[in-house]
C-alpha cells in the first residue's frame, strides 16, 4: 500500500510539473537552474573578493612603500624625526588594506580617494608619490594586489574638492591615465577590471553631470540589445537543442558587451585627461 501511494503521488507531481509547463516558454527549467546557479556563484565569488576583511601589502611591493613612507614624511612612533605634525605610524603597524576607506600606504583614513582599476583605493598624494619615485619603467603594479595600474579614478569628496591641492592632484592622475589608459594588455586583464570599471561607470551614468546624453544613449542601447539576445529563441546555439551548452553563446555575447562598454567608459576617462584643466 505504501509504494502505491507513493507511485500515486509521484504521478501526482509528475502531472502538475508537465500541466504547469516551464518558467519561460521555449526554454527548459534546468537551462533556467543552472544559469541562476551560475549567476548566483559568479556573485558570491565577487562579493567574497571584493569584500575581504584585510589584504596585505604584497611582500615584493614593501621596498617601494616604504621608499613612499619616506616621501611623505610618515614615521614610526617614537623615532626623533623633528617634525611633529607628521603622520605617525604605529611601532608594529597592521600592514592591510581592508573594505574601508584606509589607505594601505599611509595607514590613514584615504585624503582625496582614488581608485585603482584592480579596485584598491589609496590616498592620491601616496599613489602618486609611489608612481613618481618607484623605478619604473611603465604602469605601475598595484600595492596590494601587484596588478598592472592603467587607470586611476578619482573619487575626492566634496571637501577635498574644496581644498587648493586638489587641482596638482587631478592634474597628475590625468597625466598617469594619459600615458597609460590606452596600453596593450592581457585578454585576462579586460575581466579582472570589470568590476571597478562597471561601479564606475554605473555612479556617472545614473550621476547629474556625469556621462554625456550620447555615451548614456550607447550605453543603454548596448544592454538593451544584450538583454534582447539574451530572451531571443533565435540563438547561435539554441537552449532547445544543446540544453545548459546553449548557454553558452549567451554568456560570450554578454561578456563581450561588458568588457566593450567598459574601454569605451575608459576610453572616455582617457579623453577627459586630454583636456586642458
Amino acid at each position: 500500500k505504501e509504494v502505491m501511494a507513493l507511485m500515486l503521488l509521484f504521478d501526482l507531481i509528475n502531472f502538475r510539473f508537465h500541466a504547469r509547463g516551464t518558467i519561460v516558454e521555449g526554454v527548459g527549467d534546468e537551462v533556467l537552474i543552472g544559469l541562476a546557479s551560475t549567476l548566483g556563484l559568479i556573485a558570491l565569488v565577487s562579493i567574497l573578493y571584493n569584500t575581504q576583511g584585510q589584504r596585505n601589502i604584497h611582500p615584493l611591493q614593501e621596498e617601494h612603500v616604504r621608499v613612499v613612507r619616506d616621501r611623505l614624511g610618515v614615521r614610526r612612533e617614537g623615532s626623533d624625526t623633528g617634525a611633529n605634525d607628521d603622520p605617525v605610524l604605529p611601532d608594529s603597524p597592521p600592514v592591510t588594506y581592508s573594505t574601508d576607506r584606509r589607505c594601505p600606504v599611509c595607514l590613514t583614513d584615504t585624503k582625496f580617494c582614488t581608485t585603482t582599476n584592480c579596485g584598491h583605493v589609496f590616498c592620491a598624494p601616496c599613489i602618486i608619490t609611489y608612481w613618481r619615485y618607484g623605478r619604473w619603467l611603465g604602469a605601475i603594479n598595484c600595492p596590494v594586489c601587484r596588478q598592472q595600474v592603467t587607470i586611476l579614478f578619482s573619487n575626492f569628496s566634496e571637501e577635498d574638492r574644496a581644498l587648493p591641492e586638489a587641482v596638482q592632484h587631478r592634474h597628475d592622475m590625468n597625466e598617469y591615465n594619459r600615458r597609460y589608459s590606452g596600453i596593450p594588455r592581457p585578454w585576462m586583464d579586460y575581466i579582472y577590471d570589470l568590476p571597478t570599471l562597471l561601479h564606475q561607470l554605473f555612479t556617472e551614468l545614473f550621476s547629474v553631470g556625469g556621462l554625456v546624453w550620447v555615451l548614456r544613449l550607447r550605453i543603454i542601447l548596448c544592454f538593451c540589445a544584450a538583454a534582447l539576445y539574451f530572451v531571443s529563441p533565435l540563438d547561435i546555439i539554441p537552449e532547445s537543442v544543446f540544453g545548459f551548452l546553449g548557454l553558452l553563446d549567451d554568456v560570450l555575447i554578454i561578456l563581450l558587451v561588458l568588457v566593450y562598454v567598459t574601454e569605451m567608459y575608459r576610453r572616455v576617462i582617457a579623453n577627459r585627461a586630454e583636456q586642458p584643466m
